[in-house]
Formats: C-alpha cells, sequence, structure tokens
C-alpha cells in the first residue's frame, strides 16, 4: 500500500482527478492535476513524497511539447510516483531521493492547459510501470493519488519559515534544517509544537 511522507507541492488546488473523462473522446486520466499556488504561475518547487530512486528524468520522447513533457519517475519501497509537466528538473536517473526533496518545479511542458503537476501513483514496482489498461491513457497500475495526500498540515515552505522566524537555535542549525530534505509530516509537527 502506498504511503505518502510528503505532499508533492505546497498548492492543494485540484484541478482535475483521477478518472475517465472526456477530454476530446472518453479516456482515463491516471492520475489529478494540482494548479499552481498562484495561478498561471510556474515555479512552485515539486518534492519527492517518499525516499525512492528516480527511474526517470526527462523530456517525454526527448521533446517537451508531447506527453507529460519534462517529467520525473520515482519507485518507491512498493510502489512509483510521477510528477508531469515540469519547468525543470533538479534530479538525474538513477539518483537516490529522500521525502521533502525538492526534485524540479512545476511547469506547462507537454500536453498542458496551464502551469499545474500531473501526479500519478501507480501501485506496482517500475517493471510494471508502463504496463496498459483498457481505455486511451489508462495505466494497469494507477490509482487514486487524492485521498493519499496528507491532510491539514503545515506546507514544507510554510513550516520551515515558522522554524526560521522563531530562532530558538544557533545559525548553523537553523541552516541545516533549511537545506535538509525532512519530511512534511515531521516538519509540520515540529512547526507546531514550537508556534
Amino acid at each position: 500500500m502506498a504511503t505518502l511522507r510528503c505532499n508533492p507541492t505546497n498548492s492543494v488546488r485540484q484541478t482535475s482527478p483521477y478518472g475517465p473523462r472526456n477530454y476530446a473522446g472518453l479516456e482515463f486520466h491516471p492520475g489529478m492535476d494540482i494548479g499552481a499556488t498562484v495561478p498561471g504561475k510556474e515555479g512552485d518547487n515539486l518534492y519527492a513524497v517518499a525516499d525512492g530512486t528516480v527511474r526517470v528524468s526527462k523530456a517525454n520522447a526527448g521533446n517537451p511539447a508531447t506527453g507529460y513533457g519534462y517529467y520525473i519517475v520515482i519507485e518507491h519501497s512498493n510502489y512509483c510516483s510521477l510528477y508531469g509537466h515540469m519547468q525543470r528538473l533538479e534530479v538525474k536517473e538513477g539518483q537516490k531521493v529522500k521525502a521533502g526533496e525538492v526534485i524540479g518545479h512545476m511547469g506547462n511542458t507537454g500536453l498542458s492547459s496551464g502551469a499545474h503537476l500531473h501526479f500519478e501513483i501507480r501501485d506496482c514496482n517500475y517493471a510494471k510501470f508502463w504496463e496498459k489498461g483498457t481505455l486511451k491513457g489508462e495505466y494497469k497500475y494507477a490509482i487514486d493519488p487524492q485521498p493519499l495526500l496528507l491532510k491539514n498540515v503545515l506546507s514544507i515552505t510554510e513550516a520551515l519559515n515558522i522554524i526560521k522566524k522563531k530562532r530558538i537555535y544557533d545559525n548553523d542549525t537553523i541552516e541545516f534544517m533549511l537545506t535538509h530534505p525532512w519530511p512534511q509530516n515531521f516538519l509540520d509537527k515540529f512547526a507546531k509544537n514550537i508556534k
């Protein structure tokens, strides 16, 4: 079962849900779309939702104007996550990442009509990741990521700002906390306890 330790972005504004939809014909949307924090503005940080290994970090078919555009796939212990339509990639294939680490930035590449993150969870290892379902756009192991998102937690940015503002630690400790990839739920609890 997939368990997220961090949300993929600070925004919580869903712009398109998981499942069947009519988009120039019936197709399956194998993930959810999350809009930019400021609608239309690219560049929001995107985070690894759990520890894992980057399996894909590229432009779809080498062309940022097709499909997922610039996208990343991370294999976690028992599932994979996909981040599509990115503006910029910050990790390379084969790289190990930690939950909460910045892996790229929200964009509008590929088949996209505005700044957003296309986010998928597939309940399989990477060897089975690309197995197709029966509908156009459907992947066999894709599951709805929306119920897995962490609820009622401070975003990574909000939590780090509270920690920095309180200044109950020396400058070296604050600097370490600002640069280390902490899980979102840890930062949320920490920030709420020092408020």
